[in-house]
Formats: structure tokens, sequence, C-alpha cells
């Protein structure tokens, strides 16, 4: 990092002087006793590393993730914590009576206390019950998650192990992983099959099948002699907000075949945990891939939780609020332009609508669950 920071500062301050033209920026070459290049460095300290654009299988330089932790977790045993020795004794329950109470007048005050728990409890009900009623769902449905492997160097017997554990976690984490050769099909023949374009490419499979968070397996090595290492490098996208995330990298020393599956588990579930927290940040969306006749097609159906007769909102993209970081910190919702009525549910999670009030969807529209009206 001091090499970074150096290099950096100097070209601040050469900048300032008005010398940007001598100042090597594009050399892959490292010089000696250097740990990056000019290149590397440009990459890591000038270019935007959350804007969803280029290559999406560029690398990125950072620190390795311990993966200790997930195999020790999946495996059932438990690491020694030096740590938990020195650790500080539990805080006691500030469920206990008042100085000078006696023990006898304990459980009425305590009876009291739970008592007037209820009437706010209750009190909050009534005053909720008079509002309106919310007009979207938050996060009523779990997320579509897709993957998009860097076949250059992820072997195809590799892929098709992590396919068959991510769908496995998948099942037992209730989240819902996209269909792959739909994800192929966007990908080999949509409207981006002739570059490798991030931006262009989440669109894409944001439209169809829907993919709500997308998973970019950089590298994944698994050791073909055992013991061996483990090295894994994956990356999360947005499609919604159109931001990436940082990549994780995560190694760890396997020594049988079982652990081989346990790494793979091990990463996606943590995978799968960011991209279900990251997700909060916007509603549950799908969108209208196509439309003909009188009917809109939507990435949502019966396993998304859709059932005919269902009314969803017509939204605009509405608006993503960055933290200082560059990072989404909120969502400020679009406007509302309309109301579609599923007529019908088809394929595995796809729903036929019918426009039924305001204004047609538009390409870049989304589609949300409209709340429960409270009576």
């Amino acid at each position: 990092m001091k090499i970074i920071k150096s290099a950096v500062v100097f070209m601040v301050i050469c900048m300032a002087a008005g010398c940007t033209s001598n100042v090597d920026m594009v050399s892959k070459e490292k010089a000696r006793g250097e740990k990056y290049s000019a290149d590397e460095v440009r990459r890591i300290t000038v270019d935007q590393p959350f804007f969803v654009s280029g290559d999406y299988f560029r690398e990125r330089d950072q620190e390795a993730v311990p993966a200790r932790d997930i195999l020790a977790g999946l495996s059932g045993k438990e690491e020694k914590d030096e740590t938990a020795k020195k650790s500080k004794p539990l805080q006691k329950s500030t469920d206990v009576a008042p100085k000078g109470l006696q023990e006898k007048d304990r459980q009425p005050a305590r009876d009291r206390a739970r008592a007037s728990s209820i009437k706010k409890s209750e009190a909050k009900k009534r005053s909720e019950q008079k509002e309106k009623p919310v007009s979207v769902n938050i996060n009523s449905f779990p997320p579509k998650i897709g993957i998009l492997f860097d076949r250059e160097k992820i072997d195809f017997a590799t892929v098709s192990k992590i396919r068959l554990n991510a769908d496995r976690l998948a099942e037992s984490m209730k989240v819902y992983l996209t269909d792959s050769s739909k994800t192929d099909e966007t990908v080999s023949h949509g409207p981006c099959a002739k570059k490798r374009d991030l931006l262009c490419t989440s669109k894409a499979l944001g439209v169809y099948p829907g993919v709500r968070m997308l998973i970019l397996a950089e590298g994944f090595k698994l050791p073909q002699t055992l013991p061996g290492e483990a090295v894994s490098r994956l990356s999360l996208v947005d499609t919604g907000l159109m931001t990436r995330y940082p990549s994780i990298e995560i190694a760890a020393t396997l020594k049988n075949e079982q652990e081989k599956d346990s790494f793979i588990i091990g990463t996606f579930q943590n995978m799968f945990e960011i991209a279900l927290e990251k997700e909060k940040i916007m509603p549950w969306f799908c969108r209208v891939f196509s439309k003909q006749d009188d009917k809109y097609y939507i990435t949502a159906g019966k396993i998304s939780g859709l059932k005919p007769r269902d009314r969803l909102v017509i939204m605009g993209t509405g608006k993503m609020v960055k933290s200082p970081a560059g990072l989404p910190a909120g969502w400020i919702p679009g406007k509302e332009k309309g109301v579609l009525e599923v007529e019908l549910l088809f394929e595995r999670d796809f729903a036929a609508c019918v426009l039924i009030k305001g204004s047609k969807p538009g390409s870049d529209d989304i589609i949300v669950k409209m709340g429960t009206s409270k009576k």
C-alpha cells in the first residue's frame, strides 16, 4: 500500500506541476523491487471500482480472505478461539428487581412490566391500522440469483461441480437460483453476445431470465492432488442498482475430496448471504421481458409467489443514494405509472399480465408487488 500511496502522491504532484505527459500510467512491466506496475497502480487508484462497465471478468488486486471458518463451520468442527478466554463476562440480565425491592415483590413487578408492554403493542397496532396502506410490498419474494463463469479460467468439471452444489445450497437457503441454460442463452445469443461488457450483460440478464443479483465467478481452482490449495475469486453485481461490489477472494488447504464440496458450499453460502443482505436496499421487483398483443410477460411467477389476479405496480427505476465510499446506501422509489394484473402463470417462474390502469411499462421500468390493504 505504501508503494501505491507514493505513486498516487507523485501523480497528483506531477499533474499540478503540468508534467502529466511524462507520467507512465500504462506500462505493465514492474520496475525492480516494485510490487505493482504503472498499469496496476492506475487500475487500483484511478479506475472506478464500483462502476458497472467494461470487461466483466477484469481482475482486481486485493488481499485474500481466509476460508478456515467456512470449512470448519460446514464440517461441524470448532476452532479454538484464544480470545474467548479473555472475553468479558456476560452482562447481567436487566430483568431484575430495583435495589431495595424484596424477592416476593419481583414477580408482580415483572407482570406489571409485561402488561405495560402489551398495552403499548396493542396501541401501536391500532395506530397502524388507521394509517394508509403501503403501496409496495418490500422484499416479499426471494431474489433471483445468477452465476456467470469465466470459462477461460474455470474448467468444465469445476463449473459442473459448482452448479450441482450451488443448486442444493439454494434450496436450503430459500433463494432462487436462475436456470443456468437461460442465463447462458442470454449471454451467448442475447444483445451482448459479441462483447464482454458488464453493463450490457447485467441489463440483459436483469430483463431475462430476471437475474437480480449476479455472481461473477472470476476464478475458481480446486486442487488436482490432495492435500492442496483451493482458491476462489467472486464478485457480486446488483442488476437493479447497476453496482458491482468488490471482489472476494477465498483460499483454503483441502485434505480430501469431501472438502472440495465443503469449500464450494462455504464459498457460495457466503455469496448468497451477501446477496440477500444487499438486495434489501431495493424492494423485490421483476421486469417485462416480452409483449404480445395485449399481454405482458414478466420474469416472476409460481416460484416467486405470484398468483392469478395479483396486482403489480409499474414503477420508474428510481434513484440510488450512494455512501461516501461510492457504494449503495439506499434507494428512492420512482414514480408509479400503472398497474398490471396477473392473468396466468407458466413455465417455472413466468407470468402473463394485462394492463388494468395507467401507462404501459417501458424498457427501464420495474414491476413491484402491491401491498395488501388493511381492513
